[in-house]
C-alpha cells in the first residue's frame, strides 16, 4: 500500500510532462507550417504570415533605397544629361527639366508647375498660408527658404563669401550682384538709359546741323 501511495504522484507528475510535451509539439509543428522563408519567424495562420511578408517586402525595398546613401549608387540614369540617381521618383522628377510637361494645375488659376513643391508654395500665396514662423520676432512666412533667409537677420549669418574680397552676404544673389563689380559684368540692360543715350545722340547730331547753318558760308 505504502508502494502505491508512494508510486502514484510520480506517475501523474509523469503523465502530465508527457501530456505537455505532446501539446507543445504539436503546437510547434502547427507553427512551423507557416514559417517565413526569408527570415525563419514562424506565424499561427496563413494570414499572419503574409501580412509579415508584404511588410517584410516594402521594409527591404526601403532598406535598399536607405542603403544607397552609403554606397552612393545611382543605378536610374536620366536618358537626357546621364545624371543618376538612387530612385526613380528621383529621376521622374529630374526629367521634368529637360521637358515643358507641367502635370501640377492650379484648381483656382489654372496655372501649371512642374513640381508639386511649387504648386503647394502658390497655394499658400492664393491662401495666404504662412505655416513658418519666426521663433524670435514671430514673423511668418509661406516658405521655410524664406523663414531661413529672414533669420539671418536676428542672427547676423552671412554664409556667402566672396572668394575676391572680404565681403559676406545674407542670400546668393547678393553675392552674384556684388561679383559683377569685380568682373565688369553687366548682363541687365536698361531700357530708360538706352533711351536717354540716343535722345542725346539725335540732340547733339541737331546741334551740329543747327551749328552748320549758322556758320557764315566759307570764302
Amino acid at each position: 500500500e505504502k508502494l502505491e501511495s508512494h508510486s502514484s504522484p510520480e506517475k501523474e507528475r509523469s503523465l502530465n510532462r508527457r501530456k505537455t510535451i505532446s501539446k507543445s509539439s504539436r503546437g510547434r509543428k502547427t507553427t512551423r507550417k507557416h514559417e517565413c522563408a526569408v527570415c525563419g519567424k514562424c506565424f499561427r495562420t496563413p494570414s499572419l504570415l503574409r501580412r509579415h511578408e508584404s511588410v517584410g517586402t516594402y521594409g527591404r525595398e526601403t532598406l535598399r533605397v536607405h542603403e544607397r546613401v552609403h554606397t552612393a549608387e545611382k543605378p536610374y540614369k536620366c536618358r537626357f544629361c546621364f545624371k543618376s540617381f538612387a530612385q526613380t521618383s528621383q529621376l521622374a522628377s529630374h526629367e521634368r527639366i529637360h521637358s515643358s510637361d507641367k502635370p501640377f494645375e492650379c484648381r483656382f488659376c489654372e496655372k501649371q508647375f512642374k513640381w508639386i513643391k511649387n504648386l503647394r508654395v502658390h497655394y499658400r500665396i492664393q491662401t495666404n498660408e504662412r505655416p513658418f514662423e519666426c521663433h524670435i520676432c514671430s514673423k511668418r512666412f509661406s516658405q521655410s527658404s524664406d523663414l531661413k533667409k529672414h533669420t539671418r537677420v536676428h542672427t547676423g549669418e552671412k554664409p556667402y563669401r566672396c572668394q575676391l574680397c572680404p565681403s559676406s552676404f545674407v542670400q546668393s544673389n547678393n553675392l552674384k550682384d556684388h561679383l559683377r563689380s569685380h568682373t565688369g559684368e553687366t548682363p541687365f540692360e536698361c531700357d530708360v538709359i538706352i533711351l536717354f543715350q540716343s535722345v542725346r545722340l539725335d540732340l547733339f547730331q541737331s546741334l551740329c546741323f543747327a551749328i552748320n547753318l549758322l556758320r557764315p558760308p566759307s570764302e
